[in-house]
């Protein structure tokens, strides 16, 4: 809560910079998304930018769809495939590679993002000593009861990735918010050392950033910076998240890996006492234990989830009390046995595993 605080309530810079800023969306199979999301850019308070699409061989109509947008008078969005590469990295690289901006945004296919998106941004890097700066990532409004539950466990990701970054040790962020100097990508290397793993290319590239440049980190604590992105199905929630928690053990950083392993042991430790406190039917303790971690939660998920502007669900949060221990440590020990899928592709434990079809295809 404290390093939540720390982050939130800073005082934003009150000058702007002027450079270009360029817009990366990696796509693959976005056919239902891709044109609300450049809607969405193309209406920008901010004019000083360009967007590149990068097809990660996509076999539906996507590229025909960015094509027309271009047709219709989109004239600073291009497109480019990639070739010979697969993956979110290779994408982003060659996006890198293209860019004619300094400040290089990131976003997914899947969302929406506010008019002022960019100019939040622009805001936060007039303080030359920003090298990357990330923002929030909300669910959108489903009205079930599943999306409620989504949009909180989201939200609990987003409460610790920027409040650990306010206790100076950032260790979360979503790609699908975030920006960077392309100069600070290029001294780090990119995502040379771990290209092959599949997920983690905001995370990886944080923690290079942070390591080569310590204190050049910032969460970008404005409203309408807040990107939003589609509830999914329960599978392919299970199957992003096995995919999102099977980069931590290829972590480097020792603050990321006792964090990693402090939530797992903590989830595991709470649900053995609780177990112990029924077996000796100590009821009295075990509500106390309940009450006490449940109410340190509802804190700080309230405060995260007001800034989102997402709506409040007693019904969800109260579900997740009792089966969120459980699903921590059921997916900690899924992401070490299970290969997760990712839009038709599986991910091996060292990296993406292309079918040979579709290589031929490409």
């Amino acid at each position: 809560m404290l390093g939540w605080d720390q982050v939130v309530l800073k005082t934003p810079p009150s000058s702007r910079c002027d450079e270009t800023i360029t817009v990366l969306i990696p796509v693959r199979n976005e056919e239902e998304n891709i044109v609300k999301l450049l809607s969405d850019i193309q209406k920008q308070t901010d004019k000083s930018f360009e967007v590149i699409v990068i097809d990660d061989h996509s076999d539906d109509n996507t590229c025909q769809q960015v094509v027309a947008v271009i047709a219709n008078g989109f004239e600073n969005l291009r497109i480019t495939r990639l070739t010979e590469t697969f993956g979110k990295k290779s994408a982003l690289t060659l996006g890198v590679e293209e860019a004619k901006g300094s400040l290089i945004v990131t976003t997914d296919a899947d969302c929406r993002v506010d008019r002022l998106w960019l100019s939040g941004f622009r805001e936060c890097f007039s303080d030359s000593s920003v090298l990357l700066a990330f923002g929030a990532v909300r669910i959108g409004a489903g009205g079930t009861l599943w999306t409620s539950m989504q949009a909180i466990e989201l939200a609990s990701l987003i409460g610790s990735g920027a409040g650990t970054l306010g206790l100076g040790f950032p260790t979360m962020c979503n790609g699908a918010n975030l920006a960077y100097r392309k100069e600070a990508f290029l001294a780090v290397g990119g995502y040379s050392g771990n290209e092959s793993i599949p997920s983690g290319d905001d995370e990886f590239l944080m923690r290079k950033i942070h390591s080569r440049f310590p204190g050049s980190i910032r969460f970008v604590a404005s409203a309408e910076n807040v990107v939003e992105t589609n509830p999914v199905s329960f599978t392919s929630f299970i199957h992003q998240r096995i995919r999102w928690a099977g980069k931590w053990r290829l972590n480097s950083d020792v603050y990321t890996k006792l964090l990693a392993l402090f939530v797992g042991f903590f989830h595991l430790s709470y649900l053995l006492a609780l177990i112990m406190l029924m077996l000796r039917y100590n009821f009295i303790l075990l509500l106390t234990v309940v009450t006490s971690k449940s109410f340190l939660e509802f804190v700080l998920l309230r405060k995260v989830m007001r800034f989102l502007n997402s709506p409040w669900s007693w019904s969800a949060f109260i579900i997740l009390q009792f089966i969120y221990p459980f699903y921590v440590v059921s997916i900690g020990v899924l992401a070490n046995l299970k290969s997760p899928i990712w839009k038709g592709r599986k991910i091996r434990r060292t990296g993406w595993q292309i079918n040979p079809v579709l290589r031929q295809n490409h």
